[in-house]
């Protein structure tokens, strides 16, 4: 986990305004711990501190923003009611600082930035790339992993809960059970899966350390990128390209054009999309499928050499695996 070191590194100051009193934090930690170190949080604090913002923006509605904020010491979730001027479009890897009010929401802390008061704001310092995932056991997992990048492998998919793969309370969402901790995936984060057939399989699965209460903790992932297929199911529901339809992808390496041939049973569109080491999209796009064979053709000629993730999907199958680009 990178560290952020700012001029407020290990120090807690405080400054006073004619509007309110904000106490700026060094390091995300110390926040955690509030200023008395009392647990729970000190609800009412207005707080500043600055750390990497872990996505997507999970807030329900286009007027709003919630997000993990991270500085190597600690995680903490961020909600605002409203976009900032300062930061309106959120990026895996951006550094930003962040004004609001410390909350204890069902006892875990986060800031929030709901209040329309002027000291509240959310603003960009610079760009960068998202951390590397620590993997862990679920069994590990503990009020230490909050807000925290971790990777959980071979999760069998199959196992979600009877029932919650569907519209619940307005929304889609789905708990797989994972040893000691849930997987919690609503509309927000992937629309796309929650729209799909329940996959099945065993998947590593990267997401933020979230809780539930103080003994049941969740991973959230963060996008369809995050789970990583190691063995498909091999007895019923398939919900794989490379098992369900044949697939060439050629060449690999590739240099200018990658080639992917593959056949289906109906027309349907399929996203295609390209991640780099970092995690960082580097191609997208949606192509439609027929009824028969397909040959698709992707550009790769702007890529710089290196390995990359190809990820295609469809409404109900997916394929997951590796590219890679030399010239």
């Amino acid at each position: 986990m990178k560290k952020i070191t700012t001029l407020f590194a290990f120090l807690t100051l405080v400054v006073f305004s004619a509007m309110s009193q904000v106490v700026v934090f060094g390091q995300i930690d110390s926040a955690r711990l509030t200023t008395n170190g009392s647990t729970p949080v000190d609800s009412g604090l207005t707080i500043q501190i600055h750390g990497t913002v872990y996505g997507p923006n999970s807030y329900p509605t286009p007027n709003g923003m919630t997000f993990w904020l991270n500085d190597g010491t600690d995680g903490i979730k961020i909600y605002s009611k409203h976009v900032y001027a300062g930061y309106t479009s959120l990026t895996d890897g951006d550094q930003v600082t962040v004004v609001g009010t410390l909350s204890d929401y069902y006892g875990s802390a986060e800031v929030d930035l709901s209040d329309t008061a002027t000291l509240d704001t959310i603003y960009k310092t610079a760009s960068g790339t998202p951390d590397t995932p620590v993997v862990i056991l679920a069994s590990a997992f503990s009020i230490s992993t909050y807000g925290e990048l971790v990777q959980v492998d071979n999760v069998d998919m199959s196992t979600a809960t009877a029932g919650t793969w569907a519209i619940v309370a307005g929304k889609h969402y789905f708990t797989c059970h994972a040893g000691a901790v849930y997987l919690y995936i609503d509309s927000f984060t992937n629309d796309t899966m929650f729209h799909a057939a329940q996959p099945q399989g065993i998947y590593n699965v990267v997401g933020i350390g979230d809780d539930y209460s103080p003994t049941e903790f969740n991973l959230d992932p963060r996008s369809l990128r995050d789970f990583h297929l190691v063995q498909p199911d091999t007895t019923v529901g398939i919900k794989n390209i490379a098992d369900l339809i044949t697939a060439a992808i050629y060449p690999n390496p590739t240099s200018t054009v990658l080639n992917v041939t593959l056949s289906n049973t109906k027309d349907e569109p399929i996203v295609t999309e390209l991640f780099d080491v970092t995690g960082q999209v580097v191609l997208s796009e949606t192509k439609n499928l027929v009824n028969g064979t397909n040959n698709l053709q992707f550009n790769t000629a702007n890529l710089t050499n290196g390995m990359y993730i190809l990820e295609m999907h469809t409404a109900e199958k997916s394929l997951n695996t590796k590219i890679i680009v030399a010239k």
